[in-house]
């Protein structure tokens, strides 16, 4: 199976991507292949336009996500040429990652997943600008961390590494 390939009659393949929540999402080969996790799974199963291969995700990609990452493998498989071209995709990407903290760490987790290096780079980036000029305890709550340290701990640990605590 590769990507442009027609079916006999002449349809494109599709798969179907099915959420934990039970949304589904069909989508073409050319934009299941811009992940790297569908693209093994789908070289090894196969599938066609009349009866496409069904892929259940994990129950951590729900379907907001999914349509995000979706979305963003559509616009980009086509390489840019399309309506707009470069600076269109420009566009679309800086606005993709104008999310709520929340969906954009699902996001970039599901972007980890389903192996979409350019998604997972762009909504690290995001994550990285918004956490730059936090401190350490507005970063441990930006991921809801809790401290392994006691007290006692991390005032040792703040002495001995103050830069790390600036």
């Amino acid at each position: 199976m590769s990507e442009g390939t027609k079916e006999p009659d002449g349809g494109e393949e599709k798969v179907v991507l099915k959420t934990h929540d039970g949304q589904e999402f069909t989508v073409d080969m050319a934009t299941a292949n811009r992940s790297g996790t569908l693209k093994n799974l789908l070289s090894e199963v196969g599938g066609s336009s009349d009866n496409p291969q069904v892929i259940p995700l994990p129950s951590s990609i729900t379907s907001p996500v999914l349509g995000k990452v979706v979305e963003y493998c559509q616009r980009h498989a086509g390489g840019g040429g399309g309506t707009g071209g470069v600076q269109a995709l420009e566009q679309f990407d800086e606005e993709l990652v104008e999310l709520d903290k929340d969906m954009l760490l699902d996001v970039t987790y599901a972007a980890a997943f389903l192996d979409v290096p350019r998604l997972l780079d762009l909504t690290s980036q995001a994550v990285a600008d918004a956490i730059k000029k936090m401190s350490v305890e507005e970063v441990r709550h930006y991921f809801g961390v809790v401290s392994d340290f006691t007290e006692e701990e991390e005032k040792v640990i703040r002495s001995e590494c103050p830069w790390a605590f600036e």
